[in-house]
This record gives C-alpha cells, structure tokens and sequence, in this order.
C-alpha cells in the first residue's frame, strides 16, 4: 500500500512542477487539490479500516460472550428437564432479546443439538442408542399438548386419532384435527405431517377427566350402529383403571348410548 501511495505523491509532485515551469495556475491549482484530495482520502480510508476492525470485533464478542452465553444456558436448563421436552423461544425470554435468543436456537438446531418440530416449536429430543434409531421426534399428541399448555387451551382428538389412542384403531394419521376452546390454526410438522386446531364451544370441552372426554369423542366417531363389542370390551377395560366417581362427574356430558356403556363398565 506504502509503494502505490509513494507513486501518486510523485506523480502530483512531478505535475505542481510542470505546472510552475509552465506558469500555468489552472493547473496548479488542480494539482494542490489533488493533493489535498489524496491526503483526506488517504485519512478517511484509514478511518473506515478501522471502523471495519472494529465492528468486526464487536460481531466476535457478540458470539463467543453473548451468543455462546445464551446458547450455554438454555442447553443447561434443556438437560435439567431431560430429554424429551418440547419447547418454545418464549421459554427463554429472560435469558436475552428475542433476536438473539432466535439465533441461539437456529444455530443449536444446525448442530443438531435440538430439532425443530414446526415454525416457533423446539425439541430437546430423546436418541435411542440400543437399537441405533437415533433422535426420537416427539409424537403429534404430544405437540398438541405442548400446544395447549403453552395456551392455556383445553384440547381433544378427533376421529382416527382418537380411536388410535385408545386403542381401537391401527391407522396412524397424517393430519390430525383437535378440538379446542383456543384460537383454531394451523401447524406444518416434520415429516409431512400436520395439526388442525378447530375452535369449538367451551361447553363441548367442559369434561373434567381427559379419559371420559377422549372415550366419548372416540365413540362418537364410530357411530352408535357401528360400534363393535370388541371396542366396548377395550373402553371398558380403560374405564375401569380411572376411578368410578371421576367418569361419572362426566356422564351428564355424553351422549345417551355413550353414558350406558360408561355404566356397564363399572357394573363388571
């Protein structure tokens, strides 16, 4: 850099000479601003250098002191819950802006540290070694839950998944629609997946035990005319694990044929 400067210094100098040779002021002149022009650049480039330096330094702080601290953190509370754990970036408001705390969870999913399950859904997954499947996604009843806490919102499963988790169904759904009495949306999952949240009246969710409103949801989905007495015999055999006064708190939300199986479960 020194040797490009040295030229144009004798290049301006080898002019101002010509010029006063010359005894030509115009180009005198032009010459002593070029010089005054040169030293100012050559300033003002010395100042950008070091502005550059110096938020090249800031952005270096910024990760290893700032970034790295919020990434440390929220790692460590990860562990001291476990393994498993569905998460969201409002979980770790306190431990910095937003953004950064955005940033954080980007970069521990690039390394794989935590997977993303939808838009603003995190895990800290389980890996399973024995068998070397690796990371374990959570289940979509189990977003959905996540979900509901998160807001506060009471939930149920409808059709296929809700004959699914009570046993009376195989079939696995791509898309699931839950109930809710929170605000209805969308989420794209992994894998293809989805949830629909379907707002309903608060009334259709007012059951007091989950099993009871899962059974009676589930049931409905069959059909009185189609319900086999192998599915009763299943709903039954559920009933009969949660104590008789819990369902029965129940009974005056279900359907009339529902509430008579309910009865005969605990007449066994």
């Amino acid at each position: 850099m020194s040797h490009n400067i040295d030229f144009a210094k004798i290049q301006i100098i080898s002019e101002l000479t010509k010029s006063i040779q010359q005894v030509n002021v115009g180009s005198f002149l032009t010459a002593f601003n070029l010089v005054l022009f040169s030293k100012s650049a050559y300033i003002f480039a010395s100042f950008c250098f070091i502005v550059a330096i110096f938020l090249y330094l800031c952005d270096i702080y910024y990760y290893i002191i700032i970034m790295q601290t919020i990434e440390n953190k929220i790692l460590a509370r990860l562990k001291g819950s476990g393994r498993g754990r569905i998460f969201f970036p409002a979980d770790f408001s306190g431990l910095g802006e937003p953004r950064s705390v955005l940033k954080a969870l980007e970069r521990m999913t690039n390394e794989g540290k935590i997977v993303r399950v939808a838009k603003g859904i995190y895990c800290y997954p389980k890996i399973d070694h024995r068998l070397g499947l690796g990371i374990i996604y959570p289940s979509i009843d189990e977003i959905a839950h996540a979900v509901a806490r998160r807001d506060q919102a009471r939930i149920v499963p409808t059709g296929a998944q809700a004959l699914n988790l009570l046993g009376l169904s195989e079939q696995v759904p791509m898309n699931v629609v839950y109930l809710t009495d929170g605000s209805a949306r969308k989420l794209k999952l992994y894998g293809e997946r989805g949830i629909t949240f379907q707002h309903t009246a608060p009334k259709n969710l007012a059951f007091s035990n989950e099993l009871a409103m899962l059974a009676t949801f589930a049931l409905r989905e069959v059909g009185v005319d189609k319900v086999t007495d192998e599915m009763t015999a299943t709903i039954s055999t559920l009933l009969q694990q949660e104590p008789k006064e819990h369902i029965m708190r129940d009974l005056a939300l279900m359907p009339e044929w529902i509430g008579k199986i309910v009865r005969r479960a605990y007449e066994k």
